[in-house]
């Protein structure tokens, strides 16, 4: 889409000028701050934040799909747009793949393996340099995540699109082992590529490195695109695709548990609030739609020697273990209730913030004593569970107008008969 905001024009360029200009600036300073400028004027120019996100994606050179060269973009944005079908999409890059696995093969056992080749117009075209699987299942898991970034995160059905995508390509079958294998084939990890979602680990680690304040910056798509791309990562965590679960840690950790402070970035003043602004948005998103699972889960993730990395490690605000446990969610909830009230943050990433801190709230007001709790009274007894020892009238909602006797299992607990929706009596066990 063409623009013909001349003045807009002559305002870039002027203070493009002005930057070269500038021999208080290094060169690095000079490029970042025509950065800024560069994707300031997208950001004016571009109507749409999904194709803010894509032209800011490629200005700042962040992992991203290649369209010049691989189909694989087009055809997930045609399925996301609803003009191909979910069967179609995952076949279609399925065998993008095995259009170069073939080579493995006889012509008569690949067409007994594989069956007959899409037509040349829906696989890669073919030029000196063949893709090879390895680059075509990259190509797959940067177009994923890069689509996941213009899908805003509270478009649930959107997002359940790509997580339908995802599930998908898990389900098919992994491609058979040639007949003379070798050891360096058996080590391959593309035997195991849609079992293992093989494609999609490696491209997400390198995408986390376009985290604003590293390869991406602070704009507002690019604080959206950062939020979207957690979310969805969240949710096949949550749908069990994947367990990416340490990164949740990382975006809980870099938004509540460090001190940030005003710094000083390429000559320019900065506030501590701008890095907020970022990160509690991508660290929101984990409560608001996996907030369930991560209360749940407690595993101690301390390294068990001294050669390996620790990358569940607390911030400064974390004196505990590097673990998921009880502890460490009740400073996410303090830190999320403080900053939903810090001056100087946008409105909503404060609204975000406070959202989070609810579902907090919720979410361990309404857990049931440890250790589980049995209905007694009805065929197949039902099992309550959670992992604190909450007052015994959050447990009241889940057996209200029951008319069940609840029995604990341990001696401090208590017996309850609720009927009616009314506490009949409460003793010590």
């Amino acid at each position: 889409m063409e623009h013909s905001n001349t003045d807009s024009n002559f305002d870039v360029l002027d203070a493009l000028s002005n930057i070269a200009l500038d021999d208080s600036l290094t060169l690095r300073d000079k490029k970042e701050i025509q950065a800024q400028q560069e994707i300031e004027e997208i950001i004016k120019t571009t109507p749409s934040e999904a194709d803010q996100i894509d032209a800011i994606a490629a200005k700042r050179g962040w992992f991203r799909p290649q369209p010049e060269h691989y189909p694989t973009y087009a055809t997930v944005k045609a399925y996301t747009a609803g003009s191909l079908d979910l069967a179609s999409a995952a076949i279609r890059h399925a065998e993008q793949v095995a259009a170069n696995q073939r080579q493995f093969y006889s012509h008569e056992k690949a067409r007994e393996r594989w069956g007959d080749p899409l037509p040349e117009d829906e696989i890669p075209v073919e030029d000196n340099s063949r893709p090879s699987t390895g680059n075509l299942l990259e190509e797959l898991g940067y177009t994923i995540l890069h689509v996941a970034k213009q899908t805003p995160w509270r478009d649930a059905a959107g997002q359940k699109k790509l997580v339908d995508l995802v599930r998908a390509l898990k389900a098919r079958p992994d491609p058979p082992p040639p007949a003379k294998m070798t050891k360096a084939l058996r080590n391959n990890w593309s035997w195991s590529v849609w079992s293992e979602l093989s494609m999609l680990s490696p491209s997400a680690r390198e995408s986390w490195n376009d985290q604003p304040g590293c390869g991406a910056g602070f704009s507002v798509p690019e604080i959206h695109a950062w939020a979207n791309v957690n979310a969805f990562i969240a949710r096949i965590t949550q749908a069990g695709l994947a367990g990416f679960w340490m990164y949740a840690i990382w975006a809980l950790r870099d938004a509540l548990e460090e001190e940030h402070l005003d710094y000083d970035l390429r000559h320019k003043p900065e506030k501590a609030a701008k890095l907020l602004d970022a990160f509690i948005p991508a660290a929101a998103v984990w409560i608001i739609v996996m907030g369930r699972e991560l209360w749940e889960k407690d595993e101690d993730l301390t390294p068990k020697s001294r050669n390996e990395g620790d990358p569940a490690r607390g911030g400064k605000l974390w004196k505990g273990k590097s673990a998921f446990c009880k502890e460490r969610w009740d400073l996410w909830a303090t830190r999320f209730e403080a900053l939903s009230k810090m001056e100087g943050l946008m409105a909503e990433t404060r609204e975000i913030a406070a959202e989070a801190f609810a579902s907090m709230e919720k979410i361990k007001g309404t857990a049931i004593i440890n250790p589980p709790l049995v209905l007694l009274g009805c065929p197949g007894y039902e099992s309550f569970s959670a992992a604190n020892k909450a007052p015994m009238a959050a447990m009241l909602p889940h057996i209200a107008s029951s008319g069940l006797a609840v029995r604990a299992a341990a001696a401090e607990d208590v017996d309850v008969l609720v009927y009616n929706g009314q506490v009949k009596h409460l003793v010590s066990v």
